[in-house]
């Protein structure tokens, strides 16, 4: 029996019909229960890991709130750790195939930066930083390999995240929970995790049919796409902060439209979907920010197009997920910077986030469209092309744990 949510999750290798039908939409996609379970596994782990990381940060800037300075510094020092590791780790990660491993040791770097929480603060932010990146690269490869070549899982995966931001930092900022519970869920997140089986994992690198300097351009345009999408989701969510209500409505709606986005991407193709959500939301996000219901509802929208972003990438860098995950959130992070260092009021217009969001979706079309003409190159004598693609059979992929 199988949950169907779209297409069933392949252990054949992509033929060119199959890679072109996930531009123009397909069935629903079918996920197996076992691929199901570690999924719903993975994303759990997600927000679980968010919101300690969340918290964590939350804390250290209440324990120093005297030294804004400090603690501002601390706050970007965390961000550019997590997020802008993700694409080096990553790659470490696929060469060496341990993307289990990665996510569950992230997890314990984390539990021990909560223990240094209040005794080396700068060390708790670089443990939680890096620990958080490795906790990506790792859940984020599992996931994209879970529904292979398709949006679903990666969306699924990431969505929970939105609720842990908001929940572990809603947690801390009004002592809801002792911050050394989350150590304990961490721990036992990394021991469910070492013990959970994942899916067949694909590393076999391919060479697209198409110039580097092309594939270059292709994967500029989807993170410039994804860094805008940070910076405007940054400046309009900014104001709502110290409103808690609306603050987890916002996370809600992130993580709804990141969990449906993937699935609706897959079944309707992944240019409509992305080209309506991205466009429908310019007026909700751009005009009606200050607005919460109108908010909200641009932000599941906004929101809906980043797995498309995630698997669209992959497909860029066949045979390495991990490092593929990572390089969309390195651009979330440098969507982010102007807002981290303040200078959020220069892209507050109404127009200008306009503006920039046109562009993101034109950047958008133009990668989508681009994409579905490219596909790895094959070889008389590559296994994707020899007795494993007549047998219906992936070839052995090597010790993955």
């Amino acid at each position: 029996m199988t949950l169907r949510t779209g297409f069933t999750a392949m252990s054949n290798p992509i033929t060119c019909d199959e890679s072109n039908r996930c531009m123009t939409g397909g069935p629903w996609v079918s996920i197996p229960p076992r691929s199901l379970g570690i999924l719903v596994s993975y994303g759990i782990a997600h927000m679980i890991v968010d919101a300690s990381c969340a918290a964590l940060v939350v804390m250290i800037s209440r324990t120093d709130g005297s030294n804004a300075t400090r603690v501002w510094g601390l706050i970007v020092s965390y961000s550019v750790l997590a997020f802008g590791l993700q694409p080096f780790v990553g790659s470490a990660v696929d060469r060496w195939r341990r993307p289990r491993f990665a996510a569950a040791t992230g997890c314990l770097l984390i539990v021990c930066a909560v223990g240094m929480l209040y005794s080396v603060p700068e060390l708790a932010i670089g443990l939680a930083g890096v620990g958080n990146a490795l906790f990506h690269v790792g859940g984020g490869g599992v996931s994209l390999n879970c529904t292979p070549d398709r949006a679903t899982a990666p969306g699924v995966f990431v969505a929970p995240g939105a609720l842990g931001l908001a929940g572990g930092a809603l947690s801390a900022t009004n002592g809801l929970l002792p911050i050394w519970w989350f150590a304990l869920l961490l721990i036992g997140v990394a021991a469910a995790l070492s013990r959970l089986p994942i899916p067949e994992m694909d590393y076999r690198r391919r060479e697209l049919n198409a110039k580097a300097s092309y594939v270059e351009l292709l994967l500029l345009l989807l993170c410039f796409s994804v860094a805008v999408r940070s910076l405007i989701g940054m400046v309009v969510v900014a104001p709502w902060r110290p409103n808690p209500t609306v603050l987890l409505m916002l996370a809600g709606a992130a993580a709804l439209g990141k969990g449906i986005g993937g699935i609706l991407a897959d079944r309707f193709g992944w240019l409509p979907v992305a080209m309506v959500s991205v466009l429908t939301s310019v007026p909700l996000v751009c005009f009606g920010a200050a607005a919460p219901h109108s908010l909200v509802l641009g932000m599941l929208l906004f929101q809906v197009v980043m797995s498309v972003t995630l698997v669209a990438i992959a497909r860029l860098f066949p045979g390495q997920p991990s490092f593929a995950f990572g390089l969309p959130c390195l651009a979330l992070v440098i969507g982010a910077m102007p807002v981290l260092v303040g200078y959020e009021r220069a892209f507050a217009n109404p127009w200008t986030m306009s503006l920039f969001l046109l562009l993101s979706a034109a950047a958008l079309l133009k990668s989508l469209t681009a994409l579905a003409h490219l596909r790895p190159q094959t070889h008389p004598d590559h296994p994707i092309a020899g007795t494993h693609a007549q047998s219906g059979k992936r070839p052995s992929q090597g010790t993955v744990r």
